[in-house]
């Protein structure tokens, strides 16, 4: 006489322990062994909290510092690009600059 799967509630062969199709035990446990299978749980979670909580914990210090240095390097590269602009060009722009400062200072 053949049982059913209470997983998948396929047709399984009469005294197999294992269903053929989802692989599901078919022997119920013992009260011994829900004591056994409750802590297994019970650990497995406190462990899968703890994963996450390490992987919600902020990055390490030494990210943000790198992170900092790069940006302070990248403006501090872009002053010198305008300083040197400004050198290379200072013909052209002291013709409306200069004019511009004397106005101001007169206000």
């Amino acid at each position: 006489m053949s049982t059913i799967c209470p997983n998948c509630l396929r047709l399984v062969r009469s005294g197999a322990h294992y269903c053929g199709f989802c692989g599901t035990n078919l022997i119920p446990p013992s009260p011994a062994d829900d004591a056994g299978v409750l802590a297994a749980e019970l650990e497995s979670a406190e462990k899968e909290l703890a994963d996450e909580a390490h992987a919600a914990a902020p990055a390490p210090r030494k990210n943000t510092l790198r992170r900092t240095i790069l940006i302070t390097i990248i403006i501090l590269l872009c002053l010198v690009l305008v300083a040197a602009f400004a050198v290379h060009y200072w013909s052209v722009i002291g013709q409306y600059v200069v004019p511009l400062l004397d106005y101001l200072s007169q206000r």
